[in-house]
């Protein structure tokens, strides 16, 4: 029945609806495809301390994986800054 109808539609001009709806998808295909990619699980196999062999892995989106990456980096920068005692109190950096 489907068919049916879509066969009519383009005997009816519906190639110009058609040839719209291909452009919508087009621009929609980019925009999906950007939302895939940040949507689509990214996994990274790590060692773990104090081990030879035993790894872990953690699955994120690339989204996540950018923010984990830009909290990993201020926090490196803010103990470089300041800097952690051997007490755990945090310490000037001067």
């Amino acid at each position: 029945m489907f068919s049916m109808i879509m066969a009519v539609l383009l005997i009816q001009g519906g190639s110009t609806i058609a040839g719209n709806a291909d452009e919508r998808a087009a621009s929609a295909g980019a925009e999906s495809a950007q939302a895939a990619k940040d949507e689509k699980q990214v996994c990274r196999t790590f060692r773990v301390t104090g081990s030879r062999a035993k790894r872990e892995r953690v699955c994120m989106t690339q989204a996540q994986w950018d923010a984990h990456e830009e909290r990993t980096r201020e926090e490196a920068g803010r103990v470089t800054n300041t800097g952690i005692c051997s007490d755990g109190s945090v310490c000037s950096g001067t």
